[in-house]
């Protein structure tokens, strides 16, 4: 399947065609990439309309799909977080977030997603380890931290307040808006 190597050993060999060979050895690659980059756009375009939409089952189905063509993309890995959270797919939204994480995407969010997760499926360690990531990476949304129902079944735990409490306190002391 791995067309490009034996096209450039081909183009190595023989330097006395080079000009043609280049220019053929383009084509055959041209040939093979457009249709994959066409493919990509239609269904990124099919993905936003779903998340748009608020499509949540559309949108798992098309970011999915995204996430196999173009897997780097961490914006794809977050929305297909997002829409499998919507859909109460706790297990499966975690390793979307955390790629989109790895991937740099929304870093300190995804990783709050992460917690949301595992909040929701009674994994109050990993809930609250991934939330002091979430802390440390830099998420500062203060009102979702205490009204998310995703994170009810942390909030139940005292370390939880520990928690919230040491954060507070690191970010009075940095001098920025609690």
């Amino acid at each position: 399947t791995f067309l490009a190597p034996r096209l450039i050993r081909r183009w190595s060999v023989d330097r006395r065609h080079r000009d043609v060979e280049l220019t053929q050895v383009h084509r055959e690659l041209t040939s093979m990439v457009i249709p994959v980059v066409q493919h990509d756009r239609a269904q990124e375009r099919r993905a936003r309309l779903a998340w748009f939409r608020e499509d949540w089952p559309e949108m798992a189905r098309a970011y999915e799909a995204l996430t196999l063509l173009i897997p780097g993309n961490g914006e794809s890995h977050f929305r297909l977080g997002f829409a499998r959270l919507f859909l109460g797919q706790f297990k499966q939204a975690i390793p979307a977030f955390t790629r989109a994480s790895e991937l740099d995407f929304m870093r300190p969010s995804a990783t709050y997603n992460v917690a949301c997760c595992h909040s929701r499926l009674g994994e109050i360690d990993a809930a609250l380890s991934e939330l002091r990531r979430a802390l440390e990476q830099g998420f500062d949304n203060q009102a979702l931290l205490k009204e998310d129902p995703d994170l009810a079944n942390v909030r139940a735990d005292p370390r939880y307040a520990l928690l919230l409490k040491e954060w507070l306190e690191k970010r009075s002391g940095t001098g920025q808006k609690p």
